[in-house]
Formats: C-alpha cells, structure tokens, sequence
C-alpha cells in the first residue's frame, strides 16, 4: 500500500487477503537498520500501541477499515490544525470515489471522507478509476 519516512521512522502501511480485506496494518522501522532483521521492526497493536512483535493479526489495529489502498503523507500546515497527517485512497469496491483522511499520527486514528466521483476521461474505455497515487 505505502511507504513513508517521518521523524526518523519508516512507516509501512500493508493489508492482508481473504475473507477480511481490507484490512490494513501499520509497522514502522527506524530509517537507517536493518530491513531484513525482523526484530528491528515495530507493529501497531490494538492493546500496547507499538510493539516489535504479535502472535495474530488480531491483535493489530486495522488503521484504516474499508480503504482498499491509500497513501499517506505530511502535508504539516496545510491540513486542518493538529492532524498534519494525510492520506488519499480509495476504497475496496471500485467505486471511482476518492478518499481523504486526515489525523494527528501516522497511525490514526483517521478522520476519512468520500470526496465525490473522479470523472471519466476523454477515450476511457473502463468504468472504474480506483487507483490514484500523489506523485512528486
């Protein structure tokens, strides 16, 4: 789904598959360790907040229910006063509805609203447009 660096942390953002997608799980890694050591790693938990380990999905926080994929980002002052964290997804069903979620940490919790129809584009022979990206 989407990876970002913030104040010293890469946050990863993924979901799983099956009967409960989408759910999307967070875990970040301090920039600069080791990628492939997975004790390095920290898991968003519904009950202990971060922590470097989990014995069942479960016990992770679904950060973001109902987004099929999203990307976040700081956006700093340009979002509402105290939620400096963005995100624009879309959600599982292929509706060609965005969607725009704000919060105060990477983690949320997130404030998400549909915010209306993408239009079709001139010679777009499908019905959906469900993927949408920020690019730099």
């Amino acid at each position: 789904m989407n990876t970002f660096v913030d104040e010293g942390w890469v946050y990863l953002l993924g979901g799983s598959v099956g009967l409960e997608w989408p759910r999307n799980y967070m875990a970040r890694i301090k920039y600069g360790d080791n990628f492939s050591q997975l004790s390095n790693y920290q898991y968003h938990t519904a009950a202990d907040g971060w922590k470097p380990n989990f014995n069942k999905s479960d016990e992770l926080i679904d950060v973001m229910a109902g987004i099929g994929h999203a990307m976040i980002f700081k956006a700093g002052n340009y979002g509402p006063k105290g939620k400096p964290y963005m995100c624009i997804g879309v959600d599982k069903f292929l509706s060609s509805h965005p969607y725009l979620g704000v919060a105060e940490k990477p983690e949320g919790p997130w404030n998400i609203k549909d915010v209306g129809e993408v239009p079709k584009f001139l010679g777009h022979k499908l019905n959906t447009r469900y993927c949408l990206y920020m690019h730099d």
